[in-house]
């Protein structure tokens, strides 16, 4: 397809709009689209077709001649950051993975060594106080040292995906893998929309969602990467931070159906007491954590906070 098909000149301004109820079910992906392109102006039309005809405004049903033009997509620097790379991506749930365990090594060491402490104070101690100091010196380095290897990325990763998948409730109907990203954030494509307008939420609230409810603080200066399972909706999400302020945005194109040929599902956190959890947090807010550990196909189990893993 030649690049001067559709008339778009990189000068043009380019207004984007759905035939949904909420105009924003594909348009954020082409929004983002053009983003990554740095096009300068490019809108998407509030409410979509639905709401245009609503409000009687002009339509055709007569094919649009466009004015051929040649689109220079390098005409501004292509912002290559604004898509993450397989590789990266790759490495990134690896670490993640690594990171996570070694922080649950970390926490089952401190919890033995309380323990013990605990049952040492009311027993008379046969060691020394040099050897107490020893053994207490060599605990603390054990703990500084696994926080100092401890993985810390300069990204934010969002999983748009169901609360079913994030948490690995249900068996995917394509073969994706289920479960999520050590440290990911499960954040619903449906943040978006204003429920009575069926239109964008203001800046001022979707600023105060991300804040108060999933501790994402939109001024910060940190880079934060969208993913789903084909990279087709999680858009939606980046948009909404756009618009509440973030700039600093990333998509993870392949998303699941990619990480699902190119990292091992072991790699993922899936808990095995997910529904029961689910179950205990509607009767009483507080969790208590049972013991952690691999389960039976190899992936960190019993990891307990569906927003933030660490």
């Amino acid at each position: 397809m030649p690049n001067e098909y559709f008339g778009i000149a990189a000068d043009i301004h380019v207004i984007l709009y759905d035939s949904t109820e909420t105009g924003l079910h594909t348009t954020p992906r082409v929004w983002f689209l053009f983003k990554a392109l740095s096009h300068r102006r490019v809108s998407i039309l509030e409410g979509g077709l639905q709401k245009w005809v609503k409000e009687g405004l002009p339509t055709s049903s007569q094919p649009t001649e466009s004015q051929k033009r040649e689109y220079n997509a390098g005409q501004w620097k292509r912002r290559d950051s604004m898509v993450m790379q397989p590789n990266e991506m790759k490495e990134h749930v690896k670490r993640a993975a690594e990171s996570f365990r070694n922080t649950l090594n970390t926490i089952s060491v401190t919890a033995a060594t309380f323990t013990t402490n605990s049952l040492q104070n009311k027993q008379p101690s046969t060691q020394s106080p040099n050897e107490q100091n020893k053994n207490e010196n060599e605990s603390n380095n054990s703990s500084n040292n696994s926080s100092n290897n401890s993985y810390h990325p300069n990204f934010t990763v969002v999983d748009t995906r169901s609360q079913e998948e994030f948490l690995g409730l249900v068996e995917s109907t394509r073969g994706f893998h289920v479960g999520h990203i050590a440290g990911s954030i499960n954040i619903q494509s449906n943040i978006l929309i204003d429920d009575e307008t069926k239109t964008a939420r203001k800046p001022h609230e979707l600023r105060t969602i991300f804040l108060q409810d999933y501790g994402i603080d939109v001024t910060q200066d940190n880079r934060v990467v969208v993913l789903c399972n084909t990279g087709l909706f999680s858009p939606k999400v980046a948009l909404a931070l756009y618009l509440a302020g973030k700039l600093r945005l990333s998509l993870y194109d392949g998303g699941f159906e990619e990480l699902t040929k190119t990292v091992d599902k072991k790699f993922l956190i899936v808990p095995k007491a997910a529904v029961e959890i689910e179950q205990d947090r509607s009767t009483d807010n507080q969790v208590t954590q049972s013991e952690t550990d691999m389960d039976d196909t190899g992936s960190y189990a019993n990891e307990v906070n569906t927003t933030e893993d660490l």
